[in-house]
């Protein structure tokens, strides 16, 4: 096995290292699962950190820093802050979201860059109510290298509102951190997508928080990798919960996904579902919640190939409707 806990980078190390240059599954049965009133299990202990500065460190990598307010933005969520970011989105530009509510209403992309980010100090952002689209996408199918994305929480608890919050292809250097869903995700779409498109690319995806989950009609993915995502992606201490079409559904990728450490609970088909290569590490499974309409839920899933470690691992079934193993 070529790939291990070691080998995988920090923030400082992915941030250093830069360069400039749904799948198959089963599910029966529907249902309804009631809104949450308030965020169940609580994510895994971590260590904590030294306590966070405004503005961050990571402004002074950035030719451009911008403070959204100060752009225009409304920290108020009455009005949309497209503008703002159509405005201020390039090249070698951090934006900076200070504590407010912030409305983005329809979908936001950068294509094709080097060198830019989101940093948010508990900031929100929401979509408007009944909203089933894409928020931010970055790369997609054009060339995007250094992607920082941090401190941001996502709001979908109105109802018939569901979003993809982020989706994120990069070349090199991607990198989420903090970034959290509140709400019950109720319509058809899926969530978060993460792809590394370069073979000598990284990526890391940490503290991602998904923690109410899914209703059991539509196959909802929590988070997905896709075939496109060739370079080494890894998801460290994020907790996931109650969605109906896998936790992290990483099967399809056809670079290394190493998942270590965090809490995937209750998620059906699979909490944890990779290929090869991958290490999954560290990791807690567990299923405590019979849930209508979740009619196989299991642990961590090695859908096929080589080089796949899992150790370190607990995986808890105390109470499950129906499980294929």
């Amino acid at each position: 096995m070529s790939e291990d806990e070691g080998s995988i980078p920090s923030r400082r190390q992915l941030l250093k290292g830069l360069g400039t240059g749904a799948a198959a599954a089963l599910l029966a049965g529907c249902g309804q699962r009631p809104r949450p009133t308030e965020t169940p299990a609580p994510t895994p202990e971590r260590t904590p950190g030294p306590t966070p500065t405004w503005p961050p460190p990571e402004a002074a990598d950035y030719g451009t820093v911008v403070d959204v307010v100060e752009a225009g933005a409304d920290p108020d969520g009455g009005s949309p802050i497209n503008p703002v970011l159509d405005e201020h989105g390039g090249n070698d530009t951090l934006l900076l979201f200070p504590s407010g509510e912030y409305l983005v209403d329809d979908f936001w992309e950068l294509r094709e860059f080097e060198h830019f980010g989101i940093i948010g100090d508990g900031a929100v952002v929401r979509p408007p109510d009944g909203y089933s689209g894409y928020l931010f996408g970055f790369g997609l199918n054009d060339r995007a290298v250094d992607l920082h994305f941090e401190g941001i929480t996502f709001d979908i608890t109105a109802p018939d509102t569901g979003v993809r919050p982020l989706h994120a292809s990069i070349e090199d250097g991607l990198y989420v951190n903090d970034v959290s869903v509140r709400g019950l995700h109720d319509t058809d779409q899926d969530s978060f997508r993460f792809d590394v498109t370069s073979p000598d690319g990284e990526g890391l995806v940490e503290n991602l928080r998904m923690p109410d989950g899914g209703v059991p009609q539509y196959l909802i993915t929590a988070c997905y990798v896709g075939d496109i995502s060739v370079g080494k992606l890894t998801f460290r201490d994020c907790h996931i919960a109650g969605f109906p079409d896998n936790g992290i559904y990483a099967s399809q990728a056809k670079g290394p996904v190493h998942v270590i450490g965090g809490l995937f609970e209750n998620n059906n088909i699979s909490n944890v579902r990779v290929s090869s290569d991958a290490v999954v590490r560290g990791v807690t499974v567990r299923s405590t919640e019979a849930i209508d309409g979740f009619n196989n839920v299991r642990g961590i899933r090695l859908r096929s190939g080589r080089n796949i470690l899992v150790e370190d691992c607990d995986v808890e079934f105390s109470d499950v409707l129906r499980s294929g193993g």
